[in-house]
């Protein structure tokens, strides 16, 4: 056991305070437990769940108000939000996990829904912290969330991106509404293959390694769609 007290003198944590903790956190405030269970909800290093902690009992009277977390965390590297992506492409899900090693990987096309609503899910439970993934459909509202979860499936930790967008194939300016410029585009590489002076890959929508009539259809027949 940590400690035994039972004459009820003892204060077990201080205020928390701007300063480097023993676990390199960075606030001061209670102790370190190497039994404490709780969890970090806010990732400030200071545990947030089963409070006091009175050492499993041995704390007759209140306990540490503040016991201090081995810090965990999510961080998404990408998608960063605010790109735009092309519907059937692989979109790579990168992220880091601070003493993770355990997570859900969602998505939603929900602009409404807040980070901890009801996602869709890709990957769960996942032990790699990167994932390809190519979705299937067209949205200007798309965001992922990592989370990482305890053996109840109840969410310890949570992060969401910020919202990007998936278009249609033929949306060549990629800027979420087929058009005339679009058109354009396709229009200024006609004719062209790999290695042509005026060739464009966006361009080869059909994606055949030449720009030809098949391209300038397959945009024409989405034109004024948004995604």
């Amino acid at each position: 056991q940590n400690v035994y007290d039972k004459n009820n003198v003892n204060a077990w944590n201080t205020t928390k305070q701007v300063r480097t903790n023993i676990l390199g956190g960075s606030f001061l405030a209670g102790n370190f437990w190497d039994d404490y269970n709780g969890t970090d909800l806010d990732g400030d290093g200071i545990g947030d769940t089963e409070l006091p902690y009175n050492s499993r009992g041995n704390i007759s009277n209140g306990g540490d108000y503040l016991p201090l977390a081995i810090p965990k965390g999510i961080k998404i590297i990408s998608p960063k939000g605010e790109e735009i992506f092309v519907t059937n492409s692989t979109i790579l899900i990168d992220f880091e996990g601070i003493n993770v090693d355990r997570y859900g990987i969602w998505y939603t096309n929900n602009s409404n829904l807040t980070c901890s609503g009801v996602w869709t899910q890709l990957a769960y439970p996942y032990y790699s912290t990167a994932l390809a993934w190519k979705p299937d459909f067209t949205s200007s509202s798309v965001r992922v969330k990592i989370d990482s979860r305890d053996v109840s499936d109840n969410v310890i930790l949570e992060s969401c991106s910020d919202e990007f967008k998936i278009t249609f194939q033929s949306d060549v300016k990629k800027d979420c509404v087929i058009d005339i410029f679009d058109l354009s585009i396709v229009g200024k590489a006609f004719g062209s293959k790999s290695g042509d002076v005026n060739w464009n890959p966006v361009a080869d929508v059909k994606q055949d390694g030449v720009i030809d009539i098949f391209d300038l259809v397959i945009v024409g027949k989405n034109f004024g769609r948004k995604c």
